[in-house]
């Protein structure tokens, strides 16, 4: 009898800490380390399921309906350590919540700060002017610029693609812009990301695939434009050593896009409110720019996009004008720019050959444009000149 109610209330134990206090330390750990709310809803034993998940920050919600784990350990057909199976994902933006934790955290420091140091910057303005020139020279030195040499794969990310792979099924994402009424949703009905690391090559080797995604832009529930296709990216990347991009292989399939007339105007109004701002780039940034993207430029990169609709339709004089594409493969080699013995670098080398097959446009169903084939053949192996 006595061991019976051990038994009992070691079972009790065990499921007090799964179902209450492995999700408490779980949100405390996200909260103390990313600031980052966490909450859990409940955790499924034997299997390890977490039902209800909950995560926000910053005015953004994500709600996940289960996430559960598979290992290759119990089951013979699953190829990784650890497999994450996500199901029903919901993505929010609370375009009011948003804006007053950017006016709390942000502005307002930044006001404040801007507040004290005015009377001393006025005290000072005429012996600062002189040497603002000097000033802005130094800063623009001081600007870090974009450079992948000499940068190497994460060990964890290594890891993560050598054990574990992530599935994800319906995810839903509602952004809204809190502006004229606009808000873009994204939906995929499954999202799939696997890899692998190490072998003979010393490469790490991805994919990722994501089928029937959707985007539809609204202005007050009115479609103003909407992508949907499925997207497929093959890629190998070096593991040791500096960062080398080889390979990368992009499909493109099932792709029908309609734009609606209103879609351009969004597109002006947001133009005209963006503040765009020169900057002055000296001679080493444009002599140095291939140099520094090279490794992260594949070395051979595919591309190839089945059948394609596109439709634009003018609500005003009621045209429809529409592009269909049989399909496009584009297949690119770039040879990168590598360090010399005398300290410069080689030139690099491009070669580009693209195919188009049946290219149609049509406006009000009269034929304005008919092409069956279309092939180029492009190679550069001279240096650009910046004019």
């Amino acid at each position: 009898m006595n061991i019976l109610i051990v038994l009992c209330l070691i079972v009790v134990l065990i499921y007090s800490c799964v179902s209450w206090l492995i999700p408490a330390v779980l949100a405390w750990l996200c909260k103390r380390k990313y600031h980052i709310k966490l909450k859990i809803g409940r955790i499924v034993v034997p299997k390890i399921r977490l039902r209800d998940v909950s995560l926000s920050k910053d005015g953004y919600s994500i709600h996940i309906e289960e996430v559960s784990f598979k290992s290759s350990f119990f089951n013979s057909e699953i190829n990784k350590l650890v497999s994450v199976v996500i199901k029903n994902v919901e993505i929010n933006n609370y375009a009011e919540e948003r804006r007053s934790v950017v006016v709390e955290t942000i502005l307002r420091p930044l006001l404040s700060r801007q507040n004290s140091n005015s009377r001393s910057e006025g005290l000072n303005e005429e012996a600062s002017g002189g040497s603002s020139l000097e000033r802005d020279l130094s800063n623009f030195g001081q600007q870090k610029l974009l450079d992948f040499r000499n940068k190497k794969l994460p060990p964890s990310l290594i890891m993560f693609t050598q054990f574990m792979g992530v599935h994800v099924h319906n995810v839903i994402a509602t952004l809204n812009t809190n502006v004229d009424e606009y808000s873009v949703h994204v939906s995929v009905s499954e999202a799939h990301a696997d890899g692998a690391a190490g072998g003979p090559a010393r490469a790490l080797a991805f994919s990722t695939n994501l089928v029937n995604a959707r985007l539809v832009v609204l202005k007050s529930s009115k479609s103003l434009a909407e992508v949907s296709c499925s997207v497929l990216v093959e890629g190998t990347v070096k593991d040791e050593g500096p960062l080398n991009v080889e390979k990368i292989h992009t499909a493109i399939s099932n792709t029908i896009v309609i734009v609606q007339d209103e879609f351009y105007v969004f597109l002006q109004n947001r133009k005209k409110k963006k503040h765009t701002t020169l900057t002055q780039f000296t001679e080493y940034y444009y002599d140095t720019l291939l140099a520094r993207l090279s490794p992260a430029i594949p070395k051979i990169f595919s591309l190839k996009i089945d059948e394609t609709r596109i439709g634009c339709i003018d609500n005003i004089t009621k045209t429809h004008f529409e592009i269909s594409l049989n399909s496009l493969q584009v297949n690119a080699r770039f040879s990168g720019a590598a360090a010399l013995a005398s300290g410069a670098w080689a030139r690099p080398q491009l070669y580009v050959a693209a195919q188009l097959h049946a290219l149609r446009a049509a406006a009000r169903a009269d034929l304005l444009l008919q092409l069956d084939k279309l092939k180029l053949d492009a190679k550069v192996t001279r240096a650009l000149t910046r004019y």
